[in-house]
């Protein structure tokens, strides 16, 4: 009776763990969402901004043209690329749009519902990382599928249920990397960063072995439950460490651009000052001008990426230590 009742109460706690599971999907869905719709919010920004100066260069080129000064060459090609910048507004639109729309569909909201007022700030809203990458091993047991999983092999054991917590040693980012604690302050603040692809995240030496000296390998009931809970647990770390992997080099990544950007922007201030003194012919400037607006796309892409890539090392590890779901839903508040 008593094995029973531990039984029954395993397997109602893992029908608990299938809803915090869907919570967790759910949520990750609706933040990755509003992170695309901020983005090409932001890709909008800056292409209207760039196609203003553009048009200003272009402007330019044809009373030098007109007065003699200049080249239907440069007139020509100074309109070429101010169209090319305005044709990439349509299709920036659409994705808006369609990040809306999704928006309102996992908010079970009618279309047209939801609207934003543009970011001034042309930032993509960004969740907290340094804390939890500091103990992954240890926000890994917040993943429902963990729970559901050992609650179900509690279950078909009871009473000598695996206690899933034993499984993982207390490792962080640090042990994984090798770093001492003034080294992961600097990890995110300088690119100077080289991820070590030969090790392991999570490389707990899992000790299945203790788990599986507790079960009757003969009883079938009991066996596969063990063998779901153990790719359980592997496919958790796999997730964990390839959504790690993903983000901190495309942070790495942004660094570089958010430096090239810099770098850029006074190079088309330097164009047009060796421009007007003659030093430069204007298809330098042009050339300037096109290489910082690709420059800002990519970085602005970057942003986002590195978001939606920190939220999937979230859902990796399960949402989060004490995450509550009405915080995740106060992004849509708007700005």
């Amino acid at each position: 009776m008593r094995r029973r009742l531990e039984a029954s109460s395993a397997n109602l706690e893992a029908v608990k763990e299938q809803y915090s599971q869907t919570l967790v999907t759910l949520t990750a869905d609706l933040a990755r969402s509003y992170i695309e719709y901020r983005s090409f919010q932001n890709q909008l920004r800056i292409t209207h901004a760039n196609l203003l100066t553009q048009k200003t260069t272009q402007d330019l080129t044809e009373k030098l043209f007109e007065v003699g000064a200049g080249t239907r060459y440069d007139v020509v090609r100074a309109r070429a690329q101010t169209e090319a910048t305005r044709s990439q507004i349509p299709g920036l639109e659409g994705d808006m749009i369609a990040a809306l729309r999704q928006l309102e569909v996992l908010t079970g909201q009618q279309p047209g519902t939801l609207a934003f007022e543009p970011d001034k700030s042309g930032s993509v809203p960004m969740a907290p990382g340094r804390a939890i990458l500091v103990s992954p091993a240890a926000t890994i047991r917040h993943r429902p599928d963990l729970h559901i999983a050992e609650r179900r092999l509690a279950a078909a054991t009871a009473p000598q249920g695996a206690a899933i917590a034993e499984l993982f040693p207390r490792l962080s980012l640090s042990t994984f990397l090798g770093l001492r604690n003034t080294e992961l302050e600097e990890l995110f603040k300088s690119a100077a960063f080289s991820y070590n692809t030969s090790a392991s995240l999570l490389q707990p030496l899992l000790n299945f072995g203790r788990i599986r000296a507790g079960i009757d390998l003969a009883d079938a009931r009991q066996q596969e439950a063990y063998l779901i809970f153990e790719k359980t647990v592997l496919v958790a770390l796999q997730e964990t460490e390839t959504a790690m992997t993903y983000y901190l080099n495309e942070e790495v990544r942004r660094q570089a651009l958010a430096r090239s950007v810099s770098d850029l922007r006074e190079a088309v201030r330097l164009s047009q000052l060796r421009f007007k003194v003659g030093t430069i012919s204007f298809l330098d400037v042009l050339d300037a001008q096109r290489a910082l607006y690709v420059a800002e796309i990519n970085l602005a892409r970057s942003e986002a990426k590195v978001s939606t890539d920190l939220i999937a090392v979230y859902k990796a590890l399960g949402g989060g230590a004490d995450v509550a779901v009405p915080q995740a839903e106060t992004a849509l508040e708007g700005p």
